[in-house]
């Protein structure tokens, strides 16, 4: 997937709260915006499914801080344990390993906070259907169509991370539909 990845700083401090010194204090946090051009989403599941290297059904166990130059460029990588395969890939395993663009990084007294524009960020304890693609460079997947590949599981309903006419089609459907339909067009794996 090509994509270009632009940084915008945002003149924006918030409170958050984080351990200094083993103590909860109220740190400055400065916003910095990612924009990422991403090739245009799916119009339909069967293509979803063909355009993907996997698509699981995952629960978001934990996240760390990937940084090869914490001044130059953050990702985040987030563990996610895998629930069922829709469409299945060799590297694939129980735990697998997603990264995103941004996250959290302590700087001094203040935290840099960098989050892409329009794809919220994945939440530990979460449980998600993801549209995956393997990145070489880095050995471990990412979201194939950014946040119109995400779909987060609330209850018995679907809700769409991303804002293309086929992720939004999907809101509030039964989530057992949706991995039904998904694993219907992947065939058998």
């Amino acid at each position: 997937m090509t994509s270009k990845t632009f940084l915008r700083h945002v003149s924006c401090l918030v409170g958050v709260s984080c351990p200094v010194n083993g103590v909860l204090a109220q740190a400055p946090v400065v916003q910095h915006e990612i924009i990422v051009d991403r090739r245009a989403p799916p119009l339909t599941l069967d293509d979803v499914v063909r355009l993907a290297d996997a698509i699981i059904v995952a629960t978001v166990v934990s996240k760390q801080l990937l940084s090869l130059d914490p001044a130059e460029y953050v990702r985040t990588v987030y563990m996610l344990r895998v629930d069922d395969v829709i469409k299945a890939h060799e590297l694939l395993s129980p735990v697998t390993s997603v990264y995103r663009e941004g996250g959290d990084v302590a700087v001094g007294s203040r935290v840099d906070r960098f989050e892409e524009v329009d794809f919220p960020k994945y939440e530990i304890g979460s449980r998600l259907v993801i549209c995956l693609a393997y990145n070489q460079y880095y050995q471990m997947f990412q979201s194939r169509f950014g946040p119109d590949g995400s779909y987060l599981l609330t209850g018995s309903a679907v809700r769409p991370m991303g804002t293309s006419p086929l992720a939004i089609a999907q809101t509030n459907r039964a989530s057992t539909d949706f991995i039904r339909a998904l694993k219907a067009a992947a065939g058998p794996q």
